[in-house]
């Protein structure tokens, strides 16, 4: 089990405008997450970076980093199955979207 241990936004901008009577939604947030676990009883660790997640890529360009703090075999292990669950992100960052619609 891989969990996340830290999170940290590094530069976030949000408003919410109505234009000509419609609410328009921009954002811009540059996030960073470490993860850690364990692979065949060893400890792993890594990063969850998305370098720039805004309302103009959203959702389709949306760039989610995978990284491991080593190069052994239970890290890359680990960076694959972190890899597999990206949909898992993109479905927190959807969760997010649609609150901040909701305002």
């Amino acid at each position: 089990m891989y969990v996340i241990v830290q999170c940290h936004l590094k530069a976030t901008n949000a408003t919410i405008l109505f234009l000509r009577g419609k609410k328009r939604i921009g954002f811009e947030m540059h996030l960073k997450a470490k993860w850690k676990g364990k692979v065949n009883g060893k400890d792993v660790s890594g990063h969850v970076s998305i370098p720039s997640f805004d309302s103009d890529d959203w959702p389709d360009d949306i760039e989610i980093d995978i990284s491991a703090e080593k190069t052994d075999e239970n890290h890359r292990e680990a960076r694959q199955y972190m890899k597999s669950v990206k949909s898992n992100v993109m479905k927190q960052l959807e969760i997010f979207y649609n609150e901040l619609q909701k305002k």
